[in-house]
């Protein structure tokens, strides 16, 4: 954040669920259920700055694998895993992430597999 202009205000908010397919497996049955897994957030700032956070977990990647956070399948930012989770804050450029709008897709993606997916909606 630029340290001089300490305050900004807030003009777009936008979060995103995310969720997984998962079996669900009882007595002799199997099915298919969605699972919430993380979330992204998005706020957009007037001075031209926004701010990412991401936090996840459950996924099956190796320590300190790199993945992706996208939006409408444009890199957002990266996420490093450990232990199955991952969270990340950063401020970036509003141009990252101008595009999000509601509707848009969410996706954390490894090696180009979607790990998870939801859309955002206004927050």
């Amino acid at each position: 954040m630029n340290q001089t202009n300490a305050w900004r205000r807030k003009v777009e908010e936008y979060e995103a669920d995310l969720y997984r397919d998962q079996t669900v497996t009882f007595l002799f049955f199997s099915f298919q259920r969605k699972a919430k897994r993380g979330e992204i957030e998005v706020k957009k700032y007037d001075n031209g700055e926004a701010r990412v956070e991401v936090e996840f977990f459950g996924v099956e990647v190796p320590d300190g694998a790199a993945v992706y956070a996208t939006a409408d399948g444009k890199t957002i930012c990266q996420v490093e895993v450990r232990r199955g989770a991952g969270r990340l804050r950063a401020d970036v450029q509003a141009e990252a992430v101008a595009a999000i709008h509601s509707g848009s897709t969410a996706e954390i993606r490894h090696m180009g597999q979607v790990l998870m997916a939801g859309s955002f909606r206004p927050d």
